[in-house]
């Protein structure tokens, strides 16, 4: 957790990162906001008494026309000055609005990059800071509407006070005094807000995610031919009335108590416009000074709720921001500096095209999602030979995908260890080992990024003869010189010039990336290579990444067992059973479960 003072210390951090020349300004935009309605009052104030006097005394029309042209002139450049500086100000809240936004975003991002394992996304603690975390975009950028208003509001009230006290240090303290109660109570209210915003924050998760699912082209196909609607529709109904209930009461409760104590303040303005009415009848004060207290106690007290009202918001949206610095706070399990120079460290790295591949070993491993997650490897026991080729298969969940994962270094084993020629993983810089390692996901990266972009691995440098060369190897080559803008052409249907892909060709994309990167490569994994692709494109594609993986330790996670006879070994995996590694044709006499799967291809 982040104590208070820690927490304030880093919100004002976040604030002075800022450009000073753009708080200036705000600065000085606000205080003509603030100085305007004391400036019209006193010239109101001069009109008045210069109206009074030159009414007892009845002079010419030219006489009046020349005592009050300069301070109705006055009046009227103000209120121009005034509605100028309002438009500026909004324009410069909205300047800093834009740089708190991205500085909270990048942030966050950069400090979710930092997590270079997976664990991030199963750690539930971690992932509702990193909701809590991505939310606080908003807050930063409502931090900046209130301090604006805050600092209108207190240099409108500094020197309202003083003209208010001029004709009386009570006046001030005890409008000052009427305005404590429900400042004290707001602020209450205030954090009271936040608690409901934290304790819900897994049911706001759950809305986000059905609401998310229900517009998801992807799953809209599911959702009409299975009339899912019709639980969807009313679970994240129920969700969201739930949250919107729980930030009723608050807000109801808060604006009842909120309005009682505002009105029983108000009561308090009575007294000082009852003793200045007194004044101007007896004569003390003149009817310009009336008229500029009349509307200088208002003035005063809408200040000090400007004030107190901001400073009351000012807490939660910072109170709120906490999350941002307990998720910077986090511990990745597997650490990268985001800012690492990785381009320019692999530029120089010595070229693993003479580096033999190592001979892998998974020893005693075991590994649990999560902290408290259930156990889903124990007891694996595994040697990938250098050079070779392991096929691992199974029953589903029984932790194939899993065992790839700790080979990429997505996670670490809860014990036990993975090596390479003896050195555990975990002792690797991990750039050097992300080099090392061409790896190809079940389910690839959809980035809205060019053609050429997608296939360029930091560590590979591919030339674009290079990409043509892998886009034909994996029959991708057609689609992408029928678009307009060829490797430039952007992989996303919601930009403007973009395209996107059917999931097969997702697939030969991400195969043409691991390609790309193979050279470089002492280490392949390959999780579900073809589940998109049609049995030519499978069989034809299975064969090229198999020749092109020669020479690496490679470890393929597959359903598709027209692989096995041609791998060095199969690792056959099961729930509750020891993993049973050997050749397919011996796999075959042995594993009765194995055969049936072989059999049933």
């Amino acid at each position: 957790m982040v104590g208070a003072g820690l927490g304030l210390r880093r919100t004002v951090s976040l604030l002075v990162c800022l450009r000073s020349r753009d708080w200036l300004v705000l600065f000085a935009v606000s205080a003509l906001a603030a100085a305007s309605p004391l400036v019209t009052l006193l010239i109101v104030k001069y009109l008045v008494d210069h109206v009074a006097e030159l009414t007892a005394t009845r002079p010419e029309t030219v006489v009046w026309i020349a005592a009050i042209w300069v301070p109705i002139a006055a009046y009227f450049l103000v209120n121009v000055i005034a509605d100028s500086a309002e438009t500026l100000q909004l324009l410069q809240i909205s300047t800093l609005r834009d740089q708190i936004g991205l500085e909270v975003e990048d942030r966050t991002v950069t400090k979710a990059l930092a997590h270079h394992d997976l664990a991030l996304f199963d750690r539930p603690e971690i992932k509702k800071l990193l909701t809590l975390a991505a939310n606080a975009t908003e807050h930063a950028q409502y931090l900046v509407q209130l301090l604006s208003n805050l600092m209108t509001g207190l240099l409108l009230a500094v020197p309202t006070l003083i003209l208010a006290g001029s004709l009386g240090l009570w006046i001030p303290l005890l409008v000052v005094a009427t305005t404590i109660p429900a400042t004290l109570m707001q602020l209450r209210y205030e954090r009271k807000a936040w608690d409901v915003e934290a304790s819900h924050v897994d049911l706001n998760n759950r809305a986000q995610q059905l609401r998310s699912a229900m517009l998801n082209p992807r799953g809209a196909g599911d959702i009409r031919a299975y009339l899912l609607h019709a639980s969807l529709l009313p679970r994240w109904r129920s969700h969201a009335r739930t949250l919107i209930t729980a930030r009723r009461m608050v807000k109801n409760r808060g604006a009842v108590m909120i309005l009682l104590l505002a009105t029983l303040s108000g009561a308090g303005l009575l007294v000082p416009y009852g003793f200045i009415i007194g004044e101007a009848i007896s004569g003390d004060i003149s009817l310009g000074t009336l008229a500029l207290f009349i509307g200088l106690i208002p003035e005063l007290r809408r200040s000090l709720f400007i004030v107190c009202a901001n400073a009351g918001e000012l807490s939660g949206a910072a109170r709120q921001l906490n999350a941002l610095w307990q998720f910077e706070d986090t511990e990745p399990a597997i650490a990268l500096d985001p800012h690492r120079d990785v381009g320019y460290l692999l530029a120089d790295a010595t070229s693993t095209a003479n580096v033999a591949a190592p001979t892998i070993a998974f020893e005693d491993v075991a590994f649990g999602y999560g902290r408290a997650g259930a156990v889903v490897l124990s007891d694996i026991d595994l040697i990938l030979p250098a050079g070779s080729t392991t096929l691992v298969v199974g029953e589903n969940g029984a932790g194939k995908t899993t065992l790839a994962k700790l080979l990429c270094r997505f996670y670490d084993p809860t014990h036990g260890s993975v090596t390479a020629d003896g050195t555990d993983l975990r002792d690797i810089d991990i750039v050097d080992y992300r080099r090392r390692t061409a790896i190809l996901v079940q389910d690839p990266a959809r980035l809205p990024l060019s053609v050429r972009d997608c296939l360029q691995p930091i560590a590979a440098h591919a030339s674009d003869a290079e990409i043509v060369d892998a886009l034909r190897d994996v029959g991708l080559l057609d689609k992408i010189e029928r678009t307009p803008d060829g490797l430039d052409t952007e992989l996303s249907s919601s930009l403007n010039s973009g395209t996107d892909l059917s999931g097969g060709q997702w697939q030969r994309l991400a195969i043409a990336r691991f390609l790309l990167a193979l050279p470089d490569a002492t280490v392949a994994v390959i999780d579900e290579p073809t589940t998109a692709l049609d049995p030519i494109a499978d069989h034809e594609l299975s064969e090229l990444i198999f020749d092109r993986c020669a020479g690496k330790t490679t470890l393929i996670v597959s359903h598709r067992l027209h692989l096995a006879p041609h791998v060095a070994q199969v690792a056959f995996i099961s729930r509750g059973r020891p993993l049973e590694v050997a050749p397919h044709h011996q796999l075959t006499a042995s594993n009765a479960t194995y055969r049936r799967m072989v059999a049933a291809r």
